[in-house]
C-alpha cells in the first residue's frame, strides 16, 4: 500500500454575517470552503484542498512555505466615478502618504476597471 504524505497548511477563516470562509495559504488557485460554523469551513475547506491537488497535482503547491500570515485593516477613499478602459486619470501621479505613487491597472478583459 502506497503511503501519504501529509501537506500542511495554513488557513484562514473569516467570520461574516452570514457564515464563515476559509481558504489556504500556499496553493496556487482559488480554493474555498464555508459553512455556518468554524468547523464546517475548516471541513469544507480541507475537501476543497484535497480535491484541487488531486485535479490539478503538486504543481499546485506554492514554491515556498508561507511562513506567517498577518492581517491588518487600511481605510481606502472610494468615490463613485467609474475609470474606463484607456482612460488616464484627470490628477498627476502623485505620492500618498507612504511615499508611493498612486497608480491604476487597466485591465483589458473587463470594463470598468477601476473606481476612483
Amino acid at each position: 500500500m502506497k503511503k501519504r504524505r501529509v501537506h500542511r497548511f495554513k488557513i484562514v477563516v473569516e467570520k461574516h454575517h452570514d457564515g464563515y470562509v476559509a481558504y489556504p495559504l500556499g496553493l496556487k488557485g482559488v480554493v474555498v470552503g464555508e459553512g455556518d460554523a468554524f468547523e464546517e469551513a475548516l471541513a469544507d475547506v480541507v475537501s476543497a484542498i484535497r480535491f484541487h491537488i488531486e485535479t490539478f497535482g503538486e504543481e499546485v503547491f506554492e514554491a515556498k512555505e508561507t511562513i506567517e500570515a498577518f492581517t491588518a485593516e487600511v481605510g481606502v477613499p472610494v468615490s463613485q466615478r467609474k475609470l474606463w478602459e484607456g482612460e488616464v486619470p484627470a490628477e498627476p501621479s502623485t505620492p500618498n502618504e507612504f511615499g508611493a505613487q498612486k497608480k491604476f491597472v487597466i485591465n483589458h478583459w473587463l470594463k470598468p476597471v477601476a473606481w476612483f
